[in-house]
């Protein structure tokens, strides 16, 4: 179990925000895949997220190379909310403090980036 905080500063270098990422190889109940899930390709990389939409723990799973993802979210009006990076392997963001809404996921590996639209509940 490891955890990382990520903290949002606005154009002044004002702290502005913080989130929590907790980082589990086990995946809780919260954290089953299921017919929500988005499977892609990432380069070379096999990617899947889930559930979609989610009301708490949006999880990522990322198989075929080491190569770490960086993960970006934005929220409707285009502001930075989320922004870590995920490593080989399953890795969970912690969404349960974003209010209610669509966001745009942004997954880079260094040489492809795709974006997908997530609904937090």
């Amino acid at each position: 179990y490891a955890q990382s905080v990520s903290f949002t500063y606005d154009k002044a270098g004002n702290r502005t925000g913080q989130t929590v990422f907790n980082f589990n190889k086990a995946k809780s109940k919260s954290q089953t895949p299921d017919s929500t899930a988005i499977n892609d390709q990432l380069g070379q990389q096999s990617i899947k997220f889930y559930p979609n939409p989610t009301k708490e723990y949006l999880g990522i799973e990322s198989v075929g190379s080491t190569t770490n993802i960086q993960v970006v979210i934005h929220d409707s009006n285009g502001k930075l909310v989320v922004k870590t990076v995920a490593g080989s392997g399953f890795s969970s963001i912690n969404l349960s403090s974003l209010p209610s809404g669509w966001y745009l996921l942004r997954l880079n590996n260094g040489s492809k980036t795709k974006e997908y639209k997530i609904i937090k509940e």
